[in-house]
């Protein structure tokens, strides 16, 4: 799908959207176990120590709802990007394209206010802003929302891919697990975002290589 998606791109001369970027991050993730999918939500997080270290059973997961808008000065609706109803707590993700701006504080109240006007004041509700934080100092909003960077959340999912890799025998669980990362790695690519690993943090077998030292040595293993 990304492949096709990116050739239509090329073709039509059309940027990449915060949409494509959300589904094709976000959307795949959620297909891991929960558990794992938390994980990496919480990593992204500029303070994940502040957010809850487990989410529960997924219950819901919704793109783009239609929230009613009063109380907001939105006429039609209120549409954040993600919603997430986990069994601990009910989760909104807004996101911005790049992690450098875009978030407003306004944008964050909308969403809370039109959430309850949707679904009440009966569950915990956390917003985790994704992207388009220019300051992260302040790293947690008086209305509770929780920044985060694009980065940290790439850095997670490559991390966890790799630590899966490692494994010699392998679950076939684990195999699926290490194809939705890859695929997610391989939708932050489409942005030009990738981790390098450097020389000093791989595995020993992967530097363990001899390079000939003059021609004769090379005409020896030819």
């Amino acid at each position: 799908m990304i492949h096709s998606y990116s050739k239509f791109v090329r073709k039509s001369n059309e940027n990449f959207n915060e949409d494509f970027k959300t589904y094709a991050t976000i959307g795949q993730l959620r297909y891991l176990p929960t558990d794992l999918f938390w994980h990496l939500l919480r990593a992204s997080s500029v303070t994940p120590e502040q957010l809850p270290e487990t989410a529960g059973k997924l219950e819901l997961f919704e793109m783009w709802p239609s929230w009613d808008p009063k109380g907001t000065g939105n006429t039609k609706r209120v549409e954040p990007d993600v919603f997430i109803r986990f069994s601990r707590f009910d989760l909104i993700i807004e996101v911005k394209r790049k992690d450098s701006e875009g978030q407003t504080s306004d944008q964050w109240k909308n969403e809370i206010t039109a959430y309850h006007n949707t679904y009440g004041f009966d569950r915990k509700i956390l917003l985790l802003a994704l992207g388009g934080n220019s300051n992260l100092d302040c790293a947690i909003d008086e209305n509770q929302v929780y920044k985060a960077t694009w980065m940290k959340l790439l850095h997670a999912v490559h991390d966890y891919s790799k630590q899966r890799s490692y494994f010699s025998c392998k679950a076939e669980s684990a195999e699926q697990e290490i194809r939705i990362l890859e695929a997610v790695e391989e939708a932050f690519a489409q942005y030009n975002e990738y981790v390098v690993d450097l020389l000093d943090t791989m595995p020993n077998d992967d530097l363990n290589i001899e390079i000939p030292l003059n021609i004769n040595e090379i005409w020896k293993i030819m």
